[in-house]
């Protein structure tokens, strides 16, 4: 178990470096243009990249910045609902345990939303949980990562349980990972909801 926990780690991080890496290439490739065109290469024909995100700002909820990238188990990643079924904006308000939040990310398992910091950020919170929608099915894990590397992870949380609270200290960090687990038992029910997820930033 340890060793795949490990592998899964490593992983990972080869993933998150592998889109560092071109995120920067990507901004050299712009300098370069705008050298060699000095009038600009015009937004068609520039390749977006990372740079053209801007670093949140201030206390920001997650759900109200862009996502570098979203993966989900069961339809889209929700902002501020839950999960629902597949299609995008079927979820319903985000409860935990019978706890209403106005604020969050609904998800199912196995799900990895990226945000943008650029390093302006040093704190990540959150209250996080199975969706009573699931009417107390569903056991999920839930990691933050930055940069590759692991910060926090919590134990199976199950349907009907209370939220658990996250504080993680993100300093420093480019690019923030909320991924929710399935607990190694598959992702049937497994509606995970990070609510009222807020960044502290600079």
């Amino acid at each position: 178990m340890k060793a795949a926990v490990h592998n899964v780690a490593r992983a990972h991080r080869r993933i998150v470096a592998s889109r560092l890496r071109g995120f920067f290439l990507g901004s050299a490739c712009l300098v370069m243009a705008s050298l060699a065109f000095p009038g600009g290469a015009s937004a068609e024909e520039a390749t977006p990249t990372i740079s053209d995100v801007p670093p949140p700002s201030g206390d920001v909820a997650v759900s109200s910045l862009p996502f570098f990238s979203a993966t989900n188990g069961w339809g889209p990643v929700e902002r501020d609902t839950s999960n629902g079924e597949q299609a995008a904006g079927d979820g319903h308000p985000i409860t935990i345990n019978g706890v209403t939040y106005a604020k969050g990310l609904g998800t199912n398992a196995t799900s990895d939303v990226e945000v943008y910091l650029g390093g302006h950020c040093t704190r990540f919170t959150a209250m996080v949980g199975v969706d009573d929608e699931q009417n107390g099915a569903g056991t999920v894990t839930f990691s933050v990562a930055a940069d590759g590397k692991t910060l926090a992870t919590t134990p199976t949380i199950r349907g009907h349980q209370p939220a658990t609270s996250l504080d993680v200290d993100v300093t420093g960090a480019q690019v923030l990972d909320l991924i929710v687990g399935d607990a190694g038992d598959g992702n049937g029910n497994d509606h995970g909801d990070w609510a009222m997820p807020t960044l502290t930033c600079t």
